[in-house]
C-alpha cells in the first residue's frame, strides 16, 4: 500500500548579511563672502541622504550623500549659513551574495566637527551605516497524507516569521511539525 502525500510551498525570508559600520566623511567649503576676519562658527550639523543599496556578486553596495549645514557670524551680515554636500559609495563583502537578493541600508549621523580657517570650513562626520541583504527562498511541507483508503491525515502548514525594527535585527521563526503515521 503506498502513501501519497501533498506538498506546498512556503515562502522564506532568509538574511544573507547584516553589517553596521561607522565611517569619517570629510571635505572643505568655502564661506560665500571672502571677508571674514574674526569669523566664527555657531553651529555646524549634517543628514545623511541615502540613494540606493545594490547586490552584486560577494558585495553590497550603498550609496548616498552627506548634506552639511553651517552657520557662522563675521563679516557684514550677524549670522549667515553655507552648506556643501558629498556624495559616498561604500561596498561590505557579502560573501554567497546573488544579484537576485534584495538590500537594504540604513544610516545616521554620530557627530560633526567644523572648523574654519579664513574662509574655508574643515567639515568632518563621523557616519554609521548599516546594511542587510536578504534573500527569498521556498521551502516545502507536507500538507497531507493518504494511504489510497478513506484514511487521510491533513495537516495546516503555517511558517511565522517575525523581525524587530531598528539597528539589532534578527529573525524569529517557528515551524508546525506533521507528524507521519506509524
Amino acid at each position: 500500500m503506498a502513501i501519497e502525500q501533498t506538498k506546498i510551498s512556503l515562502p522564506l525570508t532568509r538574511f544573507v548579511h547584516t553589517e553596521k559600520r561607522q565611517l569619517l566623511c570629510e571635505g572643505t567649503a568655502l564661506l560665500p563672502d571672502a571677508r571674514f576676519v574674526g569669523a566664527k562658527i555657531l553651529h555646524a550639523d549634517a543628514i545623511i541622504r541615502m540613494g540606493s543599496a545594490q547586490i552584486t556578486a560577494d558585495q553590497l553596495s550603498v550609496e548616498g550623500a552627506v548634506l552639511f549645514n553651517v552657520l557662522y557670524t563675521g563679516g557684514d551680515e550677524p549670522v549667515g549659513s553655507a552648506q556643501a554636500q558629498y556624495a559616498f559609495t561604500h561596498v561590505f563583502e557579502v560573501p554567497d551574495a546573488a544579484p537576485d537578493m534584495r538590500a537594504f541600508a540604513g544610516s545616521r549621523v554620530d557627530s560633526v566637527a567644523a572648523t574654519l580657517t579664513g574662509a574655508r570650513v574643515g567639515l568632518k562626520a563621523v557616519v554609521t551605516l548599516w546594511a542587510e541583504g536578504e534573500a527569498a527562498e521556498q521551502i516545502e511541507a507536507v500538507q497531507s497524507l493518504s494511504d489510497g483508503q478513506a484514511q487521510t491525515l491533513e495537516q495546516t502548514a503555517a511558517l511565522c516569521t517575525a523581525r524587530t525594527h531598528g539597528l539589532r535585527r534578527m529573525l524569529l521563526e517557528g515551524d508546525d511539525e506533521l507528524p507521519l503515521p506509524t
